[in-house]
Order: structure tokens, then C-alpha cells, then sequence
């Protein structure tokens, strides 16, 4: 239900504000909701609020990474450059999963996990940053949208 949220909030923002500055605060805060779940605890009840914080700023993010691609590739490449940057994430799928499994075999609690998780998302957030400041710098003004 958050990720079906942050998907509408991210639709009803990058029509009105800088994707990159939508993909940063978003990334970030799925950091630190990953970081809120891993101090909360495992407990049902503990979880669900930061677990569904985590869907909304997750699912927002995700979403509007695909916007950003489409800035971040110029017009001759930017099919080429979706569609890797779309496969590359299909990796990244299979190796998170690989990753979590290793964690779990060797026998790291959950919140400890969850803690470890925090990282990916508050490097997007930071690198959505860095690269609007790139594209800023040796492309045309970048569109409010």
C-alpha cells in the first residue's frame, strides 16, 4: 500500500517540481526508513509504520528514476540508455537477493540487515544530486519538470 502510494506521489510531484530534487529527498528518506525499521525492532506492530514510511519514499524514488533517466541521456542515446539502465537494475535485483540470502546464512538478525540497507538509498539520494549538478553544468537549463 505505501509503494502504491509513493508511486501517485511521485506521478502528482515530477509534474510540478525537479525530478532530481524529488529523487533526492525520496532516496534519503527511504534511508532513514530503513534505518527506523532497523532501530524499531521486528515486532509486528513495531514495523508497520516504518515499513509502510519505507514503501511511500521507496516506491517514489523507484519512480522517478526512470524520469531522471530520461534527462540524464542525450536524445540519440537515451533508448540505449534506458534500456541499460533498466538492465542493469534487473541485476542489481538478482544480486540483492543473493546478498540477502548471504546475510541470512550467516546469521544476521533482521534489524542488523535492515540497518545495512539504509546505504543504497542515501547514495541515490546523493547521486540523483550530484548528477543534476553534472547535467546542470555541461547541458542546456534543465526544465522545471
Amino acid at each position: 500500500m505505501g509503494t502504491l502510494c509513493g508511486q501517485f506521489l511521485a506521478s502528482f510531484c515530477l509534474g510540478r517540481c525537479d525530478r532530481f530534487r524529488f529523487l533526492a529527498p525520496a532516496s534519503v528518506l527511504s534511508g532513514l526508513a530503513f534505518r527506523a525499521a532497523a532501530v524499531v525492532g521486528t515486532g509486528y506492530a513495531g514495523l508497520s509504520a516504518p515499513v509502510c514510511l519505507l514503501g511511500v519514499c521507496l516506491g517514489g524514488s523507484m519512480g522517478s528514476l526512470q524520469a531522471v533517466g530520461a534527462l540524464a541521456y542525450p536524445a540519440t542515446l537515451r533508448a540505449t540508455g534506458m534500456g541499460r539502465m533498466s538492465g542493469i537494475g534487473r541485476i542489481g535485483t538478482l544480486v540483492s537477493g543473493l546478498f540477502g540470502g548471504i546475510m541470512i546464512g550467516a546469521g544476521w538478525e533482521i534489524p542488523r540487515i535492515l540497518f545495512v540497507l539504509c546505504v543504497p538509498p542515501a547514495l541515490t539520494g546523493v547521486a540523483a544530486l550530484l548528477l543534476r549538478g553534472v547535467l546542470s553544468r555541461t547541458a542546456p537549463p534543465l526544465p522545471d519538470r
